[in-house]
């Protein structure tokens, strides 16, 4: 067998994923502007799969408006809680 048969597989993430990823770990250290850009970024992405494929299998909607809400309450003073969703809990590299 060649060595490509002994690779550990890694689970795909969405682009989207990657940015939730991002945005959490920008309010993790508190940098509300990049979070903010990446809300944006988000929210563009969003629009534009609603647009062309008439939304997204998983739960993209309610995601977008837990990062958003977290990004108020982190505007506001208080404290922005953990993980926007799972996909926050990976590590980042």
């Amino acid at each position: 067998m060649s060595a490509a048969h002994h690779r550990t597989v890694t689970p795909r993430l969405r682009v989207s994923d990657a940015v939730l990823r991002a945005f959490d770990y920008a309010c993790v250290m508190r940098d509300l502007k990049t979070a903010s850009m990446l809300l944006a970024v988000l929210a563009d992405m969003q629009t534009r799969k609603v647009s062309r494929f008439g939304g997204d299998r998983r739960a993209a909607g309610v995601e977008f408006d837990a990062a958003y809400d977290r990004l108020r309450r982190l505007e506001a003073g208080s404290v922005g809680g953990g993980p926007t969703s799972a996909a926050g809990n990976a590590t980042l590299y």
